[in-house]
């Protein structure tokens, strides 16, 4: 007995042990960065977890040369005609820094700022880590470049310096360096903020964030996270005017100024601008529905990730995820409901394209009713109606109904080829069906006799054709296989044997489950160049697109 007891906690100690042990390594998985030192409220948050891998300092008089595959840092670039100067070099920063970690974020504040020239509403900053042995050379960086900086108190240990940011500008920029770290802020109270965090209010712990970042698994690169609070017209309204505080007025893409016209006299209306006006109103009532279906007050957060090429294949690698607030409507409510599955369907697409797009997981009948129902939601009865009137009309020219006649009879899977025979452009869309012989009879029966279209044989296949003359070739609608096929091209669209190119092959390759994917080969005489990757995942957690471009990074 005493033996069986001994056994029983054996297990149980190896059973905690391994539970421990994975849990560790899940949570090892998730992000790990900068984010826990913003506040929760941050709405805009960027990082980099190596600044010198998007550098080349090569150039730098007595710099080491960083690893990064850029001559000309984008972000920098940007930096400097936001502020409407000169663009800065990579030789700007000093090269001792290419290996620190820097973090920039936008927040909102409960109350407006002791400084009322710092933006209202809305607090900044920076952070950058520092190693032992950089604060003597960045702090004489900093002084040499933001200079007649003037002190202006301490927060903790560290000494800050106010800076007046360029003329014409409303603000100050508030920064210090210690042993530790380095900081910029839009006021003191933000420089605290980042100094003296609070570990469990931190951004790294606010639902939205994680939501939206640990799907990413993004390790060594670049973040960019944007909160779906930012997304209303309201606070990017609010951001903008904090963010003109801070720049000149005579410059810059946020504030620059046109000289002021006097109003001219109001005309009178006339016939012209009566119809114009018509015009537009009947514009903004197809637009206006149309943004309800796609409204971002959906999306609860939203993560971008990317890494220069390293390692043998160097793969340029990036990552989008769009996470959702607990009540999803409109267009991502219809995306929520789509599945995902493993491609099938490249088996009827012919081999030598370069270009395939694939969708799949997508229940039609099921899609088809959701669709209309979110539409019925969001839409004005007027506009419904008229979606449903036109749909009565095309159910009666076909004697058919849609829901229940033909869509039932088409699969889940969609794929589409492209490709060229010399200059001649050639495309294939194929699509899986889940009763070939049902689709087939309602084709032949109903919608070649509505649309007069010709009926036509090909080796295996049965067709339909619409359109076309003796210079220009038709559309035709193929069956063949378990497929239905749309070309212009019946003989490229049917050879699915013969060597397969690197799009089809890389399309093949795809194993795990996924919503879709989309393979392209680059116009490139590099052999080694292979086709950019992208997959997106749909689910009801949000939206997942991974990419991949092969080759080497642009200089």
């Amino acid at each position: 007995m005493r033996r069986a007891f001994v056994l029983l906690g054996l297990v149980a100690a190896a059973a905690v042990a391994a539970v421990l042990y994975f849990a560790l390594r899940e949570q090892r998985s998730h992000y790990e960065g900068l984010a826990s030192r913003f506040p929760a409220s941050t709405e805009l948050f960027a990082e980099t977890t190596r600044l010198g891998q998007w550098l080349d300092v090569a150039e730098e008089p007595g710099g080491q040369a960083a690893q990064g595959p850029l001559r000309s840092d984008p972000i920098l670039e940007v930096l400097g005609q936001v502020w409407a100067a000169e663009p800065l070099r990579p030789q700007d920063l000093p090269s001792l820094l290419q290996n620190q970690p820097l973090a920039v974020g936008l927040w909102r504040v409960e109350a407006a700022a002791q400084n009322g020239a710092n933006g209202g509403k809305w607090g900044g900053g920076a952070l950058m880590l520092l190693a032992p042995g950089q604060r003597a050379p960045l702090e004489k960086f900093l002084g040499e470049k933001l200079l007649n900086s003037s002190p202006a108190g301490t927060v903790g240990e560290m000494a800050l310096k106010r800076f007046a940011v360029p003329e014409g500008a409303e603000a100050y920029l508030y920064w210090g360096v210690d042993d530790k770290e380095a900081v910029a802020a839009t006021s003191e109270e933000a420089v605290k903020a980042l100094l003296e965090p609070s570990p469990d209010n931190g951004l790294a712990a606010d639902r939205s964030f994680k939501m939206a970042v640990r799907p990413l698994k993004a390790k060594d690169g670049a973040l960019l996270y944007v909160s779906g609070e930012l997304f209303s017209d309201q606070n990017i309204a609010s951001l903008k005017k904090a963010i003109g505080h801070f720049l000149p007025a005579h410059g810059g893409l946020w504030c620059s100024k046109e000289p002021e016209k006097p109003e001219a006299a109001p005309e009178k209306p006339g016939a012209q601008d009566d119809k114009e006006n018509s015009e537009k109103l009947a514009i903004g009532e197809i637009v206006k529905p149309l943004k309800e279906m796609a409204s971002l007050k959906s999306i609860s957060g939203m993560a971008f990730w990317t890494a220069p090429p390293s390692g043998e294949h160097a793969l340029w690698n990036a990552a989008v995820n769009i996470s959702y607030k607990d009540k999803v409507t409109g267009i991502w409510r219809l995306l929520a409901g789509a599945g995902n599955q493993r491609p099938l369907l490249q088996e009827r697409l012919p081999r030598d394209g370069n270009a395939y797009f694939w969708e799949g997981g997508v229940d039609l009948p099921s899609f088809y009713r959701m669709a209309l129902e979110e539409a019925g939601r969001t839409l004005p009865p007027s506009q419904m109606g008229n979606i449903r009137g036109a749909i009565g009309l095309l159910e009666g020219k076909l004697d058919l109904s849609l829901a229940n006649d033909l869509l039932p009879t088409i699969g889940s899977e969609c794929a589409a080829a492209f490709g060229k025979d010399g200059e001649k452009s050639r495309w294939a869309i194929v699509f899986s069906l889940q009763d070939p012989r049902r689709f087939e009879s309602l084709v032949n029966e109903k919608v070649a006799k509505s649309f007069s279209l010709k009926a036509a044989t090909y080796p295996g296949a049965r067709g339909w054709a619409f359109g076309g003359d003796e210079k220009q070739a038709g559309i035709t609608l193929l069956v063949s296989g378990g497929a239905a096929i749309v070309t212009e091209d019946p003989a490229w669209a049917l050879s699915t044997g013969g060597d397969a190119g690197r799009a089809w092959k890389k399309l093949s390759s795809i194993s795990e489950p996924v919503s879709g994917a989309m393979i392209i080969t680059p116009q490139s005489k590099e052999k080694s160049a292979g086709p950019a990757v992208t997959s997106w995942t749909f689910s009801n957690q949000g939206i997942l697109i991974r990419a991949e471009v092969a080759g080497a990074p642009p200089r």
